[in-house]
């Protein structure tokens, strides 16, 4: 048996290989090639592996073979288990090495097959942010406990670029990687990227290799995860930028920081933001100004806002009255008796997201952040208004109508329901279907469990208990919805 000179002869080489240090191959290796003239694409014949690296492929030969200087060939080669079909070039007149006769080959594009592929991507790219790089690692396909370890410089729609280093030498067009992939501050996950086309960059001054995948497109999982990095960490500009080139914005309250007005500058723009978002709802006259989106109300509200990179998305007013105080929506209905007392509740009033942002999950993501509040608050009742299109989303998620409705004057006239919902019983899940609580309220009950923010009474322990047993299957029913649109 023999196998290849341990002394690389670079002066040889240097123009197929490049950079690389090509890895030798053995006789019992799992790297294998087929290969065929481009006269007669036909007639594949099988060639050992001497040497390979992301750029080029040395074949061991026989006497009659005639693979001369110059030649186009077409070439199978199998790595691991997986075959791409590539297209090279003979680089060099046949040399003798160990006894071996050894021709260079090329590897200059990929097959007609795989031209079909974005290897020139036409959706818009989104640089990483240098500080919070995807990092990865996914397994050699032919070496045993050894792993191709990447980060992530920038994302489109379908495709990312890799960079790796020169040691990988393994990584060729057509080939897949089974991939762990680390999105700082949003997620982990498993995805399989095919990779399209390999090059050497210069990356921070050192010579790398840059490697352009693509990925599935139809996962929506996936498409969640990157949506929430690449609004977070990238050098996006708005969401519209991302839904226009092919991203999807129904799960990205992951992106968002949620905190309270702070300045005046986000004072000024939660106004916009009302009124953008009532004038797109038909809840403001004409006439209707800026000025018109604030009242005395506000003053004594913590206001909440949800920003994405900067830009407040969605806001909502949470007042905690004292007793003897009357609740904003006493303006127009009087509060009997049969409803909690004024200083038991917390009111929520003035929830709306930027126009761009509906559809998303933004309002969910809110409500989350607001439940912790009413749990440090320690009040018992969350009372709402909401007009006819929302009271049924309202009440999937824990509120009640009450029997008390009303025009709001301040709001075009629009109809207003009030709802109300008990603290403990919304996050127990009382009177909320098992799938719903997990996708909604699960993680802030762990939340407010973990730091004692919450007690339950038995019974209500005993519903949270075997609702979190559903958690797998609220999970499923959530992938099974989101891969349907």
């Amino acid at each position: 048996m023999t196998s290849p000179n341990l002394a690389y002869k670079s002066f040889d080489n240097e123009n197929l290989h490049g950079p690389f240090y090509p890895e030798n191959i053995r006789e019992n290796e799992m790297v294998h090639a087929k290969l065929s003239k481009e006269t007669d694409l036909n007639n594949y014949k099988d060639y050992r592996v001497w040497r390979i690296s992301p750029l080029g492929v040395e074949l061991v030969i026989e006497e009659t073979d005639q693979l001369m200087k110059g030649i186009d060939i077409q070439l199978e080669l199998t790595i691991g288990h997986q075959a791409a079909l590539l297209k090279g070039l003979v680089v060099d007149n046949i040399v003798e090495e160990a006894g071996q006769k050894i021709a260079h080959i090329r590897l200059v594009k990929q097959s007609e097959e795989q031209d079909t592929s974005l290897e020139k991507r036409t959706r818009q790219r989104w640089s990483c942010s240098n500080e919070f790089y995807p990092t990865g690692i996914a397994v050699n396909p032919v070496r045993f406990n050894d792993f191709i370890y990447f980060k992530i410089v920038d994302i489109s729609f379908g495709g990312m670029k890799l960079i790796v280093s020169l040691r990988n030498k393994f990584l060729i067009s057509g080939t897949t990687l089974d991939s762990m992939i680390n999105f700082p501050m949003v997620s982990q996950c498993n995805i399989k990227l095919h990779v399209k086309n390999v090059r050497v960059e210069n990356f921070n001054d050192k010579d790398v290799l840059a490697v352009g995948v693509t990925y599935d497109t139809k996962n929506k999982v996936h498409q969640k995860v990157l949506t929430n990095y690449v609004l977070q960490f990238s050098n996006i500009k708005s969401l519209d930028e991302l839904t226009q080139n092919g991203f999807e914005k129904d799960k990205i309250s992951g992106a968002v920081e949620y905190t309270f007005v702070k300045t005046k500058k986000d004072f000024e723009e939660v106004m916009q933001l009302r009124f953008e978002a009532y004038k797109k709802a038909g809840k403001v006259s004409p006439s209707a100004s800026i000025f018109d989106m604030t009242d005395q109300y506000d003053a004594k509200s913590r206001i909440v806002i949800g920003k994405i990179k900067g830009e407040i998305v969605c806001t909502a007013r949470m007042i905690f009255h004292q007793l003897g105080e009357k609740l904003e929506q006493e303006q127009y209905v009087e509060w009997s008796s049969d409803l909690p007392r004024q200083d038991e509740v917390v009111e929520i009033m003035r929830a709306c997201t930027k126009p761009g942002y509906r559809g998303s999950d933004l309002l969910i993501g809110m409500f989350k952040f607001m439940s912790i509040i009413v749990a440090q608050a320690k009040k018992k009742w969350i009372v709402i208004c909401a007009t006819d299109d929302m009271t049924h989303f309202y009440e999937k998620v824990g509120f009640e109508k009450t029997h008390k409705s009303y025009l709001h004057t301040k709001l075009n006239n629009t109809q207003h329901h009030v709802m109300i919902a008990n603290f403990l019983n919304g996050m127990s899940g009382k009177n909320i279907s098992p799938i719903y609580w997990n996708l909604v309220w699960s993680d802030s009950v762990d939340y407010m469990s973990q730091y004692n923010l919450i007690e339950f009474d038995p019974l209500m322990q005993i519903r949270v208990t075997i609702y979190k047993w559903f958690k797998p299957l609220a999970n499923y029913f959530y992938r099974r919805k989101l891969n349907k649109k």
